[in-house]
């Protein structure tokens, strides 16, 4: 009986420290983009719709102190024009917004869609310059996502934040990620052991949604992935992994209907493996 019970601390034990192993070395393996520039960076995003066939588009911004109004038209369209009248562009207090590490302004492409990143104004107009010379500005709007994307229709001068798709984007995000979490450690579960009754089943669920699915919705509105959210990840994944381990203690229950210290490892392991796993796939899958 008492070599059985060893027997069992060993396989716990190697169980738990391949888990460890497994973590380490998938981090070593593959790591994440290190930016010298840590913290997260707003962006917009603009799709423009019945445009005209080429165009350039660029942001203004509210700017203290800038009176006047420049003319909405240009003689001579080329990059330097556009240029020089976008950096003395004056329209009622409103100027150009240039970006601190190089021009904030994009020549049309096929797609009609251009990003603006790094840093963003928060309350913004659109400009669009055609190729003979007529300058559009749009009414003024505030984004309300960090990282915003909106819809520009040329045509009839609307422009809107598109925050019915980025919610959806984040609701389908969250709820793959608690699926496969469900997944990966419901294998572990049966690795170690545990019947699936209702008991065990009802704390595995509940626990799961009540720790992953918060994190989840967290890390969705983080788009940084830099050493930040690296830190951040360990940070909540450890307490995620301490607070299920001591749960999981008092709630399964062995086939004897028992409770047990194999619980605690089983929250280890569990959550090791399933972080890990988590931590790549918004790289490869979204």
């Amino acid at each position: 009986m008492l070599k059985r019970s060893k027997e069992r601390h060993h396989n716990l034990m190697f169980m738990f420290m391949a888990a460890m192993l497994l973590m380490i070395n998938t981090i070593v393996l593959f790591p994440k983009d290190i930016q010298a520039d840590v913290g997260p960076k707003p962006s917009i995003e603009i799709t423009v719709k019945n445009g005209p066939k080429d165009y350039y588009i660029a942001l203004i911004e509210k700017k203290k102190g800038l009176e006047g109004r420049s003319a909405l038209k240009l003689d001579n369209v080329t990059d330097e024009s556009v240029e020089a009248f976008l950096k003395n562009f004056a329209y009622d207090g409103w100027g150009y917004f240039e970006n601190p590490v190089g021009t904030n302004y994009k020549r049309a492409n096929e797609g009609g869609v251009f990003h603006f990143g790094y840093m963003t104004p928060d309350y913004f107009r659109v400009m669009i310059i055609d190729m003979d010379g007529n300058v559009l500005v749009s009414d003024a709007i505030e984004k309300i996502e960090f990282n915003a994307e909106f819809s520009f229709d040329y045509a009839a001068g609307e422009l809107k934040e598109l925050r019915t798709e980025v919610l959806l984007r984040r609701i389908g995000n969250v709820t793959v990620n608690y699926i496969l979490t469900l997944v990966f450690e419901f294998i572990i579960l049966l690795a170690f052991a545990y019947p699936v009754k209702a008991r065990n089943i009802i704390w595995f669920i509940t626990v799961n949604a009540a720790t992953n699915i918060p994190l989840n919705l967290y890390f969705s509105y983080e788009q940084n992935k830099g050493p930040e959210y690296f830190m951040q990840f360990m940070i909540l994944e450890g307490l995620i992994m301490i607070v299920e381990a001591v749960i999981y203690r008092f709630t399964l229950v062995n086939k004897e209907g028992k409770k047990g210290n194999k619980a605690i490892v089983y929250g280890i392991v569990a959550n090791l493996v399933s972080a890990t796993i988590g931590f790549f796939l918004p790289t490869y899958l979204w």
